[in-house]
């Protein structure tokens, strides 16, 4: 609604394949998926796109998987929120 065009994949090796064949302008990616992780995916972006943006997520944060992500070049790394309930008083 808002003018953006918005692509949802599922799978790491659809993802891989899309990113390759298709400029984006974002790339969210999640760092660890079943088939493929988020930093390959990152890679194949970046390898087909210099200039996309790609941010890594993940519920599993780390020093040293932010590094690694922002060294293979992360625009950014975001820990997901926390999916824990609130109590309410």
């Amino acid at each position: 609604m808002d003018g953006y065009n918005v692509t949802l994949i599922g799978r790491g090796e659809e993802s891989a394949r899309d990113v390759r064949r298709r400029k984006f302008d974002i790339v969210l990616v999640d760092l660890y998926m079943s088939q493929i992780s988020g930093l390959e995916i990152l890679q194949a972006t970046l390898g087909a796109y210099k200039d996309t943006i790609v941010v890594v997520m993940t519920g599993n944060p780390s020093v040293t998987s932010s590094i690694e992500a922002l060294r293979a070049g992360a625009w950014d790394y975001l820990p997901s929120p926390s999916r824990q309930p609130t109590s309410r008083s």
